[in-house]
């Protein structure tokens, strides 16, 4: 890991130029929150293959993909499943107790389409209930619009916070203690907080300063202990102080997106 020469924890960027060994990714968890940035029909289309073209390259031999997903985005996410080479073994429904906003039927469920590498088999800790579990592709848990949540659930910090226990389950499925878990899309954090639950490793990326902030502060909450920053060795408090005093350097508004769009003939995209 290289940091830049700033030390807040966030602005500065920390790039990660090499891993040595390589963590084995035993299962990637991931999902699309629609309506946050570049959201225009091209790159949603895109969106897909884009977000998973790298996957299988860190995925552990036999690992699992899990991929939350809206119903209207189906076509592309196999699309890119059919282009990355990786099989599709099961489709998983989320149901929750309310239905959302919008469209002539009310959304009460959310796809997990679960991939893996071709011809690679995978762990399977359920087992028709030889591990003691029973398990279905039909998961009943709380959401935003509602329902019994446990006390590591906080659906109004983020708009689409999974249920901890949701992630928790995932994991004992095809995990081991101590394994890697990977959410390139961590959000408000839920994976992360379900890895430290069930002992295995999260390796997590946000594009949003806030939402590391939110999941810093619910890890340190329901572990009870402080976040070090790596680089500089400040705990999440000092670094926020830090941040306070230094507001009109180390706070101001979001860098513009200069970005040339790509080209819809681009062929890494559709």
């Amino acid at each position: 890991m290289k940091q830049a020469d700033r030390s807040d924890t966030h602005r500065s960027a920390i790039q990660c130029e090499d891993i040595r060994p390589r963590p084995d990714i035993q299962q990637q968890i991931s999902g699309i929150c629609r309506g946050v940035g570049r959201d225009d029909d091209r790159g949603i289309r895109r969106f897909p293959y884009r977000s998973n073209r790298n996957r299988p390259r860190f995925l552990t031999k036999g690992g699992l993909i899990y991929c939350f997903m809206d119903w209207r985005d189906v076509d592309e996410i196999r699309e890119a499943f059919r282009r990355l080479s990786l099989e599709q073994i099961n489709l998983a429904v989320w149901v929750k107790p309310n239905g959302g906003m919008g469209s002539l039927y009310r959304s009460r469920h959310e796809l997990i389409f679960v991939a893996k590498r071709k011809g690679e088999a995978h762990r399977n800790n359920v087992e028709l209930g030889k591990q003691g579990r029973y398990r279905t592709n039909v998961w009943e848990f709380a959401g935003a619009s509602g329902g019994a949540k446990s006390e590591e659930d906080d659906f109004s910090v983020h708009p689409t916070v999974k249920p901890v226990k949701l992630l928790q389950e995932v994991m004992l499925d095809v995990t081991a203690a101590g394994e890697f878990v990977l959410d390139p899309f961590l959000g408000s954090g839920s994976t992360l907080l379900a890895a430290e639950r069930v002992k295995r490793v999260c390796l997590g990326l946000e594009i949003s300063p806030a939402y590391v902030d939110v999941t810093i502060a619910r890890w340190e909450k329901m572990t009870g202990k402080e976040a070090i920053h790596a680089g500089t060795g400040l705990t999440f408090r000092e670094v926020q102080e830090h941040r306070n005093v230094e507001s009109s350097d180390l706070i101001g508004p979001p860098e513009p997106d200069n970005r040339s769009p790509v080209s819809i003939d681009d062929p890494e995209d559709f």
